[in-house]
This record gives C-alpha cells, structure tokens and sequence, in this order.
C-alpha cells in the first residue's frame, strides 16, 4: 500500500469534510437560534429522513463500488458502469414518484407532508451523487469524489448566509436551498463523469444482468449500513412518536453532534478501502491491528471535550440545555463507532464479508430497539433510550474486535479493557457527580489508560512517523 497516496486522498477527503463540519456545525449550533424548537424539529426531520435515501438504491450503488474497489479507469466497463447508472435513475425515479404520491395523500400535517416529498426529490438527486462518488472512489480518485462534498457543502453555507440575513424563521426555505444545493453538487458530478457516460450504454439484457449482480452484491452492505444507522434512527422514531416533535428536535441537537463527527473521522475508511484491496493479505492484517490500537489507546480521550463543549452550548442554547445532557451517552458512540467503522467494518468490506456486517448490525439494531421499547413503554423513559443506543454500540464492537482479531491472529492486548473502564468511569461520574469533578475524574482515568498503553503507544507514533 502506498502510504503517501494514501496520506494524499485522505487529506483531501479531510479537508472536504472539515467544510461538511463546518456546515453540521452551523446547522446544528445556529439554525435552532434562528428556527425556533418546532420549525428546528421538522428541518431535522428532513435530515432524519434524507440520510435514509440511500436504501432506495437497493445495493446498486454500493454493489458497483465493491465489484469494482481497487480496479483503476483502463480495467473498469466504462459502458456498463454508465448503463448501470441510468438503469438505477430509471427505478429510483420510479420509487421517488410513489413516495411524493404518498405525501400528496397522507393525512399528515402540513409540514410533516412537506417534509416528505422534499425526500422524495432528494432521494433522485443524492443517490445519483453517491452513484458516481462511488465510482469515482472505487478507482481511488477520492481527491475527485471529495470535490463533491467541497462543492455542495460550500454552496449550501452561501444559501444558508442569505436565510440567516434575510432573518428567515421557517424550515420551508432551509429545505428547499438543501436541495438546490444537492442539484449543483450532481451537475458537479456529472461534469467529472462525462468520460464514462460518453462510453455509450450497453444493451438492455447486459446491463439488467450486471445491474441485478450489483444489486444482490450490494444489498448486504446496503442493509449492513441501513442496520447500522437504524441503532439510533430507530430510537429517533420511537422518541418522535412518544414524545413529538419538539423533544424529538431537542434530541435531534445531541444527536447531530454526534453525527458530524462520525461524518468526519469515516472519511478514513474510504480512503482505505480501494488502497487495502490493492495490498496483501499481511498488510491488510498489520492495518486492523494497528487501527484497532491506535483508536483504542487515543480516542478515548474525546471524553474531557464534553465538559467544555457543553459549558458552552448551554450559553449559546439555553432552550436546549436539557438536551445536551444525552450528549454524555453519545459520546462513547463517537469512540466505539469510530473505531468499528474504520478498523473493523473495512477490513469486513476488504475481504468480502458483507454478509457477516449485515448479521452484525441486524443484531445489534434489534438489541437496541428491545432496549427503547423497553425504556419508552416500561421507564417512559429519555434516558433509557440513549443507554440501550449506547449499550448496544459498544457490545457490538467488542464482539467485531473479537471476530476479527482471531481472524488476524492479532495479538491480545489490555488496551480494550483499559478503553472500557475509562469510558464506564466518564459515564458514572457524569451521572454521579458535579461537572468539575466529573472532569477531575475522568482526566484521572485517561492518564492511567495513557500510562498503561505507553509502550504500545509509542512504538505506533514510531510506525506512523517512519510510513508517511
């Protein structure tokens, strides 16, 4: 694997999500001043809903991109790729007409119907998007697939400027400008895509048959991924439906925290993944068991960010100071999450075990929505709902650490058990005890873990200086 190449893209991709950050922050932190708590509560709705579109792609997308991860433009049928692409428009335009029906019927609130066909509509544009971002990462142009996000992301900023002056107080605008903004990144897309649609398409049965290939291909990691999101989207339908739309667009606040970070540090496993799948079965094992280490032993101290960044929210969003208190649970969802998707979850995708994510995740999704039946119908409960997330999370990967390790041969190490008593300590003390010496506490406890994972630490900055 070449490690600069690598170091390069991800670079690349970093830069493109700090500005998707920027975005989450400015939607997360300075939207709800200007929106209000209800019209908050339906723009994160639209949110909620759109980050479900991909599942209306049926595997496609992701099918073309593991078929084709590791491959470069002069081994790729540049021809199937293009008719696989207006093949997917064809069902998802389809799909995209039914659901705009369904809003125009159903007998909802204007907003929520609103709200709806704006997905509908989405769904046509991102798809396509993450069709060609796909692609376009498959063959390890990332730097070009990152200019997407540079580019929808940026625009979006200026429209969401323009709101802000005009001193815009209704979600209505902020979801419209959303998908405007979507329909520039596709014509961006489209732009770098031109070499491929250009190849001509294929005919009907040879690009039915590679698409349908696609599909039962892609469908276990489009599920696998769907499984994944569902461990909280689930408990964010149960908590709209329990308690409506304001606590639901107060939780959504934790929640998007939450959400761009994980946004930002998965840029890694795209990066990777075309790069591994070049690399041999050695390099690909020596990747989880550095990965798996490095996150274990340095991301567990994200949890002293909670105390300032609370402190602060609670200033700028009195109205939702309650709601940052589940921020104390959603943190250990960045670390365990993080460290799942980069270290594990790519290595599943390199060696094409699509199949074993997808049970994973359906276990883990159903443990979690036992667990905010559980809290909702029994405890009526906020908090119960967050813990079965949290639990549920962090059971799963201690168990996909444990799968894939033996898989590896990896060597055992005190760095997981250390990763869980400082996150049981910042979680106890959290609930216990006062915000200082809850930070006292929990500044003790990283010290220990760093003190005790110090040789190992060590001798992985000494690797990571020596690679790039």
């Amino acid at each position: 694997m070449n490690w600069k190449e690598v170091v390069g893209n991800a670079a690349v991709a970093f830069m493109a999500q700090s500005v998707a950050m920027l975005l989450s922050v400015v939607q997360t932190l300075i939207v709800p001043k200007f929106l209000g708590v209800t019209q908050f509560g339906y723009w994160q709705l639209f949110v909620f809903y759109a980050s479900y579109v991909k599942l209306f792609s049926l595997g496609l997308n992701d099918g073309v991109y593991l078929i084709n991860g590791g491959k470069t433009w002069a081994t790729i049928n540049r021809s199937l790729i293009s008719s696989q692409f207006a093949f997917g428009l064809l069902y998802e335009s389809i799909i995209a007409f039914g659901l705009g029906l369904f809003a125009f019927m159903a007998n909802l609130e204007f907003g929520r119907r609103l709200v709806i066909f704006c997905v509908a509509i989405f769904l046509i544009i991102q798809n396509a998007c993450l069709y060609i971002t796909g692609v376009l990462q498959a063959v390890n142009e990332t730097k070009k697939s990152s200019m997407f996000t540079i580019v929808e992301r940026i625009a979006y900023l200026a429209f969401l400027g323009a709101l802000f002056l005009g001193g815009v107080r209704n979600f209505v605008p902020y979801v419209l400008l959303n998908l405007l903004s979507n329909a520039i990144g596709l014509a961006y897309c489209l732009c770098e895509f031109k070499g491929v649609l250009r190849s001509g398409l294929a005919n009907v049965r040879e690009t039915a048959r590679a698409a349908i290939s696609s599909i039962r291909v892609g469908i276990k990691l489009t599920i696998a991924n769907l499984a994944s999101t569902l461990i909280v989207g689930l408990s964010r339908f149960a908590i709209d439906a329990a308690w409506g739309i304001e606590v639901f667009g107060k939780v959504s606040l934790s929640l998007s925290l939450t959400t761009f970070f994980l946004a930002f540090v998965n840029q890694a496993s795209m990066v990777l993944f075309p790069a591994l799948r070049q690399s041999g079965e050695r390099e690909i094992d020596g990747f989880f068991i550095f990965s798996r280490d490095f996150m274990g032993i340095f991301f567990p101290c994200m949890y002293l960010l909670y105390f300032p960044i609370v402190a602060m929210l609670s200033l700028w969003l009195p109205d939702y100071q309650d709601s940052l208190q589940f921020f104390m649970y959603l943190i250990p969802i960045c670390v365990y999450d993080s460290k799942v998707n980069i270290s594990c979850f790519t290595y599943l995708k390199v060696k094409r075990l699509e199949a074993r994510m997808l049970t994973v995740n359906l276990l883990t999704t159903t443990f979690s929505a036992i667990g905010t039946a559980i809290a909702i119908s029994v405890f009526d409960s906020v908090y119960g709902v967050f813990i079965s997330m949290v639990s549920a999370i962090v059971i799963r990967s201690y168990y996909l650490d444990w799968f894939v390790s033996k898989r590896t041969g990896a060597p055992k190490s005190l760095v997981g058990l250390s990763e869980f008593l400082v996150t049981a300590a910042f979680i106890l003390s959290g609930l216990l005890l006062s915000s200082v010496c809850a930070a006292l506490v929990t500044l003790a406890f990283c010290c220990m873990h760093l003190l005790v994972c110090r040789e190992r630490a060590a001798e992985m900055l000494d690797l990571l200086r020596r690679r790039i």
